[in-house]
């Protein structure tokens, strides 16, 4: 299991009680929570609070994903989009990273504003550095997800990019890196764990990957990147 089993599941009363008492000591004017997951939250807040949730990756559009690659769902709940649209009825406002993910929402939900959250990047024309090789990226969280794109990319790309490319190197950032199968980390592959800062890996000439199977967290990355 992962660190992350239980992201899916609604919190219990007693927990979001006392963090229904934490938020109105606060007396803020909006309140955004992260995963649909804390949508019930949102109806215990005073009617004059605004309220957003912000998804970037739906618990039923992953359990779904998984399913139809044969993959056991990697947290303990797996709601269908119509459960998962009503913990999140009480929004005011969704905000969502991925455009499919909205549709899906939309045509089932006619209750909170649904918004596709899109990712802008600031363009940095620096110079092309002169590398002596390939330099690859990918970033990674320890899911199950992550666990199986960069493990079928080491075991079944990498090794083609070796032969065409024999000093090509590839960074692996993140907590994925600790949990990947030794017998894949070949040559020119360096793991670097949590890292204080993702810009320590970037440049105009580095390349980053996105290998996936499951299609989960494909915004992230690509934010990450940009």
């Amino acid at each position: 299991r992962t660190p992350w089993s239980n992201l899916a599941t609604v919190p219990p009363k007693s927990e979001l009680l006392r963090v229904e008492r934490l938020i109105r000591s606060l007396s803020p004017s909006a309140v955004m929570v992260e995963y649909s997951s804390l949508g019930p939250l949102l109806s215990m807040l005073p009617e004059n609070t605004g309220t957003s949730i912000l998804v970037h990756d739906s618990f039923a559009a992953r359990a779904e994903l998984f399913a139809a690659q044969g993959q056991a769902f990697d947290y303990d709940d797996a709601p269908s989009f119509k459960e998962e649209a009503e913990r999140m009825s009480s929004a005011g406002v969704i905000f969502h990273a991925s455009m499919n993910e909205l549709n899906r929402f939309q045509d089932i939900d006619n209750g909170p504003r649904h918004i596709w959250f899109k990712p802008t990047a600031a363009v940095h024309r620096g110079r092309l550095e002169e590398r002596p090789q390939a330099e690859l990226l990918y970033i990674g969280a320890n899911q199950q997800g992550s666990r199986d794109a960069i493990g079928h990319f080491l075991e079944t790309i990498w090794p083609s990019i070796l032969e065409k490319s024999p000093n090509a190197r590839l960074n692996i950032v993140g907590p994925v890196g600790e949990h990947l199968d030794s017998r894949l980390l070949t040559e020119g592959i360096s793991v670097h764990g949590k890292v204080d800062d993702l810009a320590d890996f970037a440049g105009p000439d580095m390349i980053g990957i996105l290998p996936t199977r499951l299609m989960s967290g494909i915004s992230i990355k690509v934010g990450e990147y940009l």
